[in-house]
């Protein structure tokens, strides 16, 4: 996400924010789609169980990981994310 926002962004709402980029819990499970884009290591937010995408597993210890950083690293007026990439 650091890479996708600085200096992409305009520099006038930048400068306004406090930015904070967490790197997803999880060691990505086999080949990583942005190979070749962005530099090892790769991580995910979850693992999808079955080819249809609408079951996870480890979302919970996500949530935990998202609430313990930002009551770490916080107050946070808003969280910002993308998708988690998936090519099979």
């Amino acid at each position: 996400m650091r890479r996708q926002v600085v200096g992409r962004w305009p520099h006038e709402v930048t400068s306004r924010l406090d930015l904070v980029f967490a790197d997803a819990p999880f060691p990505t499970e086999g080949a990583s789609p942005v190979a070749g884009v962005f530099d090892p290591p790769y991580y995910e937010w979850c693992q999808f169980v079955g080819e249809d995408f609408l079951k996870c597993r480890n979302l919970d210890r996500c949530f935990s990981y998202l609430e313990e950083l930002m009551a770490r690293e916080g107050p946070f007026d808003g969280l910002l994310g993308f998708s988690q990439v998936l090519i099979r």
